[in-house]
Order: C-alpha cells, then structure tokens, then sequence
C-alpha cells in the first residue's frame, strides 16, 4: 500500500467529524505565499532541523544531481495529446512477498515499499535497488522522490504513530504536523515543497503542504476527510476528499480553486500523483457498496480525457506516481493475493 489508508475502505468505517485548526505556531491557513511564488529564505532546506543519522543509502547509489540554483523554476510544459500504457513492466523487491512502486521522478529512478521497508530503484532496466530504513523504524515506507534525489515517506518506532520523514541521501529529518497524532509525506516537488496528510486530535484526516519553514492545513470542501497525495513544480497539489461514507473524490488543487476529478461511473476515485505537464494519475472503484479488498483501476487523466489502467491479469490495479515522459509506477495485485510494483509506458 502506498499509505497507511490507501484502501479507503479502511476510513469508511471511521466517525469523522470536521475539526478547525487553531493557531499553532508554524502552521499557516492559507497557501497565497507559496502560490505567489514566494520561496522559503533557503530554497535548498528539507525540513526542520533534526537528529543527523548515519548515511543508510549513499550518494552513489541515489545517483543525485545537483540542487536546483536557487529561485530557478522549471519551465511549464504543454499538455500533449494523451498516451496511454502499453508497455507494462512488474517490479518485485528480491525475497519480498509484498512490494510496491509509490514514486517516480524525472530521470525514471522509483521509491517504494517491499515488506515494510523503504526502496529505491535506478531506472528501469538496471534492477538496482537499495534499501532505505530510517534508523530504529520497525517499517519505513518510501513515498516519493524528486530530481535532486530527496525522498519523503514515512516511519514508525516500536508501537508509535506514522511520522513523515525526508531524506537527502545523506541525513533523514522527521516531517510533524504541529499537534497532529500522525503525520505521512507522500511527495516532494524540485522546489522541495513536500505534501502529505496527518491526522488530528479529533482523529480527523487533513492535507497539508510544507514549504520548509510553514505548515499549511488543506481540505477539501464538504468532505470530512482529507488525503493529499502528490504536488508538481508548479505547486499543483492532487488528493482524496470524502464527502460520505460511501463516496471518494479526487480533486486538483492550485493553491486557489478545487477542481473535482471523478472517474465516470466510479463510486470512489483517488487522485494520487502529478505531473508538470498537469496528467493526473490514479485509481477508481466502481462497487457501490466499499468492500475490504475491493477492486480498484487505475487511470490517467490529461484534463479532459480519462484512459483507464490494468495491469495484464490483474485483479485491481492503483497508479500513484507519474513523470514527465508519461512514465507511470503503481501497484496490482492478482486474483490470489500477492501485490507486486510495477512500471507502464506507452511505445
């Protein structure tokens, strides 16, 4: 699973109830000043000051690239006709019984999970990867990875709520929600803004983005529960809403307006990555009714057009992350249970 939610099925049995955010030092109501392109006083900083761990993955083995000078913008790309996957690949962590692909950045390098421990993985086609743990966690799931090669995902020590984490292939710094029980990262984009979700006092689910100095609380209008997912260079932020118990919506959220994103004919659509040319990658389920192990599609979403996705043989199949060469990394599992990684692209 790419979160610890990822069945939203899970949240369907929870009583949520709306929960305002008071004035907690750090956390800002409002995300204008990233909108307004307004930068942090380091653009290169990763998250609060913390503990300096041990290297667990070398530099070497992320292949990282130089930061981004700082100010620079990546430039807006076009939105190009729509190509879906043809081209489907699995990828299964050596000896693991579980593994996904939650992640994908520019140069085709993948992060994930594979039986509760972190990973990345070099392009496809080098069948490189490299272990990522944060040190004491009994799991470390990784969420996503930018093109400087900085992770985020999230942890847990002994018997303690998920925290987020960042990580620069030389430290890792832990990701809090001031005030919050849990918190997961789940991207980061190459301004290093990183988004993810955490959970209140009142066990209320909220989305938020950190700009490396504030928190700024997103959710989504009318739902009573608030996933945030994915975010491009742009600050273009995806995630889940739940209007009801029975209902999921994705939705687009430019630091401005919400724009709701459903699948036709889908009950529930999750909306999980992004990327700078604005295609939306997730998963849809069409069962009225949420079920545990529901089948879920995943789906490619170029603004107007929706193309689903299915692994080959697959019973469900959720693509969470997706680059600016089309290159999409997800999740299927098969009709006898194992869930395997995997990677698609169109010729």
């Amino acid at each position: 699973m790419r979160n610890l939610c990822s069945s939203l099925t899970l949240v369907f049995a929870l009583v949520l109830a709306a929960s305002p955010m008071g004035g907690t030092a750090g956390v800002r109501d409002d995300f204008s000043t990233i909108r307004a392109g307004v930068k942090a006083a380091n653009p290169g900083y990763i998250g609060a000051p913390g503990t300096h761990f041990e290297r667990i993955v070398t530099a070497t083995d992320l292949r990282l690239t130089a930061l981004v000078a700082a100010g620079a913008e990546r430039a807006v790309l076009p939105l190009t006709a729509q190509a879906v996957p043809d081209i489907f690949i699995a990828i299964d962590f050596p000896g693991a019984s579980l593994t996904t692909a939650n992640g994908i950045n520019n140069r085709g390098e993948i992060v994930g999970q594979a039986d509760g421990h972190g990973f990345v993985h070099g392009k496809i086609g080098t069948d490189l990867f490299s272990v990522i743990e944060f040190p004491g966690a009994v799991f470390t799931v990784a969420t996503g990875i930018n093109d400087r090669g900085h992770i985020v995902g999230y942890y847990s020590i002994g018997a303690n709520p998920s925290q987020g984490y960042v990580y620069d292939g030389i430290n890792f710094v832990s990701i809090d929600f001031p005030g919050a029980l849990e918190t997961t990262a789940s991207g980061i984009n190459n301004r290093g803004h990183i988004v993810g979700s955490y959970q209140d006092a009142s066990l209320v689910f909220h989305g938020f983005v950190y700009d490396g100095v504030n928190f700024f609380t997103i959710d989504f209008p009318g739902a009573v529960f608030t996933r945030v997912e994915g975010i491009n260079d742009r600050g273009d932020i995806v995630g889940t809403g739940i209007p009801t118990l029975d209902r999921a919506v994705g939705f687009l959220y430019d630091g401005v307006n919400f724009r709701s994103i459903s699948f036709p004919g889908a009950f529930r659509t999750r909306a999980l990555g992004i990327n700078n040319r604005g295609e939306i990658v997730g998963a849809y389920n069409t069962d009225p009714i949420p079920r545990p192990g529901d089948a879920f599609h995943g789906f490619l979403f170029d603004g107007v057009n929706f193309s689903s996705i299915d692994f080959p043989g697959a019973f469900s199949t959720n693509t969470f992350g997706i680059n600016e060469r089309g290159e999409i990394v997800g999740e299927y599992r098969t009709a006898s249970g194992p869930t395997h990684g995997l990677f698609a692209t169109s010729h």
